[in-house]
């Protein structure tokens, strides 16, 4: 082979190979979420993001849930934006109006969709909606129930929104609102009934919960009041439900830790604290008995446990 062919062939591998790499490119979704992330990310507050690629165009489409507690949003785009009633809670009457309201601003009527559970918000109120989501706005939405025709007001548990839709804005190709993001308050909402009982929620009103009874000398730790990691009395460790595989994220969507729970025994708590300190504030935990839950807010809970129950949790 003459240097002529030689050439000729060294240029035809450089094209073959530049092809391919152009190929294995576009065959790759955009972002963090080619990582093959999880279909459901968490986010502060018990926001929730979850995603998909469309079978037909291979883009991804995402959607924001805040809390299911009474009443959810849906945001689905900069200007897409529905309410959902839970399962098991009466239905909304298309015959009543619906309403929803920002603050102390003039109601917006919504549309009782003859979709089950579904209510939707005008394209053309819904950016207005979902910035008021953004900035975590007082949202109170009134509907009709069916066929009781009882009036429900609901005011929304809004969660950290605004960490969610950014997201989307750098993974799903939404438009940016142009706002300023604040982070979600870590204070704790406190509760104090009889007898000493206290319940204090951390990281927003779905965030993780403590639970001490001094009646019984009891200790709870749990993640939105439902799932307990931790569980004590007089002292000593109780058992728990199991949780099944926790796997632990970092924001970016790496895989810092996998734990088994999968009987009922006592809640590996010394080592799913140090896989959250890994993952950090705004990474998240999966565990297949519960839905993904955001680690922000879980330093204080464990310090406030250990304080308020006297026991060691690492």
């Amino acid at each position: 082979m003459n240097e002529a062919d030689t050439a000729r062939a060294a240029s035809v591998r450089h094209h073959l190979v530049a092809m391919l790499l152009a190929l294995v490119a576009l065959s790759q979704p955009a972002g963090v979420l080619a990582q093959r992330l999880p279909d459901t990310i968490a986010f502060p507050g018990g926001v929730t993001l979850q995603w998909k690629l469309d079978e037909m165009t291979d883009r991804k489409r995402c959607s924001v849930f805040t809390p299911i507690q009474g009443l959810y949003a849906g945001i689905h785009a900069d200007d897409v934006v529905s309410f959902w009633i839970p399962e098991k809670a009466p239905l909304a009457s298309a015959q009543r109006p619906a309403l929803a309201r920002i603050d102390t601003n003039p109601p917006i009527n919504l549309e009782v969709s003859d979709k089950p559970r579904l209510i939707t918000v005008p394209k053309s109120r819904g950016r207005e909606v979902v910035e008021a989501l953004y900035r975590r706005s007082k949202i109170i939405v009134r509907y009709y129930t069916f066929p009781q025709q009882d009036e429900r007001n609901i005011t929304l548990t809004v969660g950290d929104v605004a960490s969610a839709y950014d997201f989307a804005v750098k993974n799903c190709g939404w438009k940016s609102l142009g706002m300023e993001r604040s982070p979600l308050p870590k204070e704790p909402h406190i509760f104090k009934g009889e007898r000493g009982y206290v319940s204090a929620t951390f990281g927003g009103e779905a965030g993780w919960n403590v639970i001490f009874s001094p009646e019984y000398q009891s200790c709870r730790l749990a993640a939105g009041h439902v799932h307990a990691i931790f569980s004590s009395r007089q002292g000593q460790p109780e058992q728990v439900l199991s949780l099944g595989t926790i796997t632990f994220y970092r924001p970016s969507g790496e895989v810092v830790a996998t734990l088994r729970h999968d009987r009922f025994a006592p809640g590996p708590i010394a080592d799913f604290i140090r896989a959250a300190e890994d993952a950090g504030e705004y990474g998240w935990v999966d565990m297949k008995t519960a839905k993904a839950t955001s680690l922000y807010g879980l330093v204080e809970p464990v310090a406030y446990t250990e304080q308020t129950c006297g026991m060691r949790l690492r």
